[in-house]
């Protein structure tokens, strides 16, 4: 019996030390590009995702209504043909690889934390370095700090969609799209959050990985910063921060008054202050060494005068 109780109290801390140890290290959830990846929901959702979509367009849901009357069909449209106007105005990648992303949330439920992600590779630059010499596919590594997401297969009506956005949308080439169904840690919800700390929490960590041809792994982690939140959850957030920062730049500068450049130091001249030491340190050196040799020389005449003086006395 008592064998028995502690097989079981032992078995409860080592479960607890896994628990904790998983939240300390998320492990990062690697995508392998596959046609057929089965779908799992593993109990995120309590209806299927059929059952939500009424066809209605909306530009994100957050709480359960809201979902249930999301057109995912007209999101997808309206997701691919903004995320193409995003990255048009890109013109060097910020990584070897020439992708870039865009990140979206279709809907976000507040209260339960239960959220749908959407991720779409775009090549808007030619590979370059080692990467030009990638043969094979590319994984793709994603890490959320307080949330775990699961793949979903995207339905035809939203594959559809998205294809003839596309055709009808002139710019970057789509490389992958990637559709998850994911859950905010619980307890990071027991406090209430704010808009920008859940866009901290939704927003991933990104990493390409694959092998050049000599087979060497090679690893470069996507901006998510240059096509992110274009539409759905946190779409207006980030519309309205990008209007203010261009409506506080454009007071700014209009409050500034004209200065001509040049016509005043507008730092610490530490540099001249130096040379204005070392400057004058020499000067004295100098302008002592000279007034030496000038005594030096009038004592020399005088003492030559002398001489000269006795010498003609005694002849």
């Amino acid at each position: 019996m008592q064998r028995t109780v502690l097989s079981y109290i032992l078995l409860t801390l080592a479960a607890l030390c896994t628990v904790s140890f998983a939240h300390a290290t998320p492990d990062p959830m690697v995508i392998v590009p596959t046609a057929g990846t089965t779908e799992k929901w593993h109990g995120l959702l309590r209806r299927e995702i059929h059952r939500m979509v009424l066809r209605r367009q909306s530009p994100g849901a957050r709480n359960e209504t809201a979902i249930q009357q999301l057109d995912l069909q007209a999101w997808a449209k309206e997701t691919t043909q903004k995320c193409v106007e995003r990255l048009q105005t890109i013109t060097k990648a910020s990584n070897p690889s020439g992708i870039a992303v865009c990140y979206n949330l279709p809907f976000l439920s507040t209260d339960s934390g239960v959220f749908a992600a959407d991720l779409r590779l775009y090549q808007i630059a030619g590979p370059g370095g080692e990467w030009a010499e990638v043969g094979g596919s590319i994984d793709v590594a994603l890490v959320y700090n307080g949330a775990a997401v699961q793949l979903r297969n995207e339905s035809a009506e939203e594959a559809a969609a998205t294809q003839q956005a596309s055709a009808n949308t002139e710019g970057p080439q789509k490389v992958q799209e990637f559709h998850f169904i994911g859950q905010i840690d619980r307890l990071l919800l027991q406090t209430e959050k704010t808009d920008l700390q859940l866009k901290t929490l939704l927003t991933p960590n990104i990493t390409l990985i694959s092998t050049d041809s000599g087979g060497k792994q090679l690893k470069t982690v996507l901006a998510t910063n240059e096509a992110t939140f274009v539409n759905g959850v946190f779409s207006d957030l980030v519309t309205s921060q990008s209007q203010n920062a261009s409506t506080s730049s454009a007071a700014a500068v209009a409050d500034v008054p004209f200065k001509l450049p040049g016509t005043r130091i507008e730092i610490v001249p530490i540099g001249l202050y130096f040379f204005g030491s070392y400057l004058a340190l020499s000067c004295i050196i100098f302008g002592y060494g000279t007034f030496e040799r000038q005594r030096f020389r009038e004592q020399y005449r005088k003492r030559i005068a002398q001489k000269g003086a006795l010498s003609g006395g005694r002849v």
